[in-house]
């Protein structure tokens, strides 16, 4: 468990990756990249990364991807004196310029007779003063957990979610769907990638998590939101891939959970929750059949 602590904002992370019970390996990468060091304004970097491929391409590709980001995020630069707006909206720049570079990386590697047809789902959180930054490609998640209501914050770039917001499928529908694990979009299947951003500040109590789709298949959202709401963040992983993996553990799981424990933030600085931006509608005629089980 790590633990950051400034006069402006304390929280705490833990985090955990298994194989699960059903695979041979793990292609789950993950990061969580805490700046005890840096400037109040640049807290931490969290990363999870799901790889798809077989003949342990997914784990090349998910490795390729998180440590992409995070040697991006070595020359990753704000200036004291810019001001709260610009030091968000060069956060979130960030975020789309690394995925979008890491895309194209993985997307050539991709055509080597090794690693042929591999990607990976790419979800990234950064934390910026008082606010989170999301970069979200695949369907690894975020949740938050605030004021006891508990919802995820990306959206699954998957062909049932397409569906489902097409109305041609019910969200009940989906989750047994045979073609649930049908991407619509991933990091490495093409050369240009649509990044999906969104901001939003942070509030005292607030409890955050992400996880790869190995944690949520096996998992409620009630049983996810009581054991993070019960335990510290360290203990809440444990508990988590315990639980998913006693429920059959059908897939690698990955699972990180940041718990706000202080903020000391001027509130005037406050962005709102909103509905993710690079959305686009997944329709049957412009899906892929990238299948990662």
């Amino acid at each position: 468990m790590t633990v950051f602590k400034k006069d402006s904002i304390n929280f705490t992370v833990g985090s955990l990756t298994h194989k699960g019970m059903k695979r041979e390996g793990n292609e789950d990468s993950f990061c969580v990249l805490i700046e005890n060091d840096s400037p109040d304004y640049s807290s931490g970097l969290m990363i999870v990364a799901d790889g798809m491929g077989g003949h342990e391409a997914g784990e090349v590709a998910s490795s390729m991807a998180v440590n992409g980001v995070v040697e991006f995020f070595g020359d990753f630069i704000l200036k004291e004196n810019d001001s709260f707006k610009k030091k968000i909206k060069d956060a979130t720049s960030f975020l789309v310029r690394s995925i979008e570079k890491v895309n194209f990386e993985i997307y050539k590697a991709s055509k080597n007779p090794e690693t042929e047809g591999m990607g990976t789902t790419l979800t990234t959180l950064l934390l910026i003063e008082n606010v989170a930054v999301i970069g979200h490609v695949g369907d690894s998640r975020i949740y938050l957990l605030r004021d006891n209501e508990f919802n995820q914050i990306t959206i699954d770039h998957t062909w049932v979610e397409g569906e489902v917001n097409e109305g041609r499928l019910t969200a009940e529908e989906a989750i047994s769907h045979p073609m649930r694990n049908i991407l619509s979009r991933a990091i490495g299947n093409n050369q240009k990638v649509k990044v999906d951003t969104n901001t939003f500040s942070l509030k005292e109590k607030d409890i955050i998590l992400f996880c790869s789709d190995g944690l949520n298949a096996m998992l409620d959202d009630l049983t996810i939101k009581d054991i993070i709401s019960t335990h510290k963040p360290q203990k809440a992983c444990s508990l988590l891939v315990d639980k998913a993996n006693s429920n059959g553990g059908l897939d690698n799981i990955t699972v990180g959970v940041i718990n706000i424990d202080s903020l000391n933030y001027d509130s005037s600085n406050s962005i709102e929750l909103s509905k993710p931006r690079g959305e686009s509608k997944t329709l049957l005629g412009n899906v892929f059949s990238l299948l990662k089980k």
